[in-house]
């Protein structure tokens, strides 16, 4: 975590992730965020505002933005079936032993 802040009573997490994110020089970094308020708008205009900063983003995606999930599902279903051919990627496949036990890492 690199930075929190309280939310005033009269205010929400809308608005404070915003200003949050304006305190922190964003460039060339990746923001993940699990909670984002609910309502597409509201995460459009948090993903404008990193992407403003620049920066790229990582949001939730939840079953109930049906729009948006059922998009992103057909897109991976697509490209899954396709092994990603038409995405330009690099993938990288580690076996290493620690602790213990065999790690293995894909991504």
């Amino acid at each position: 975590m690199l930075a929190q802040t309280a939310v005033d009573d009269k205010s929400n997490a809308s608005t404070a992730i915003p200003e949050l994110l304006r305190m922190l020089c964003l460039t060339g970094c990746l923001v993940t965020l699990d909670r984002v308020p609910s309502g597409w708008g509201c995460q459009k205009a948090i993903a404008r505002q990193i992407r403003k900063q620049g920066t790229d983003y990582v949001l939730r995606v939840r079953a109930r933005h049906k729009g948006l999930h059922h998009r992103l599902e057909d897109t991976f279903r697509l490209e899954r079936a396709g092994n990603f051919a038409g995405c330009p990627h690099d993938y990288a496949d580690t076996v290493g032993k620690d602790h213990g036990r065999i790690e293995i890492r894909r991504c």
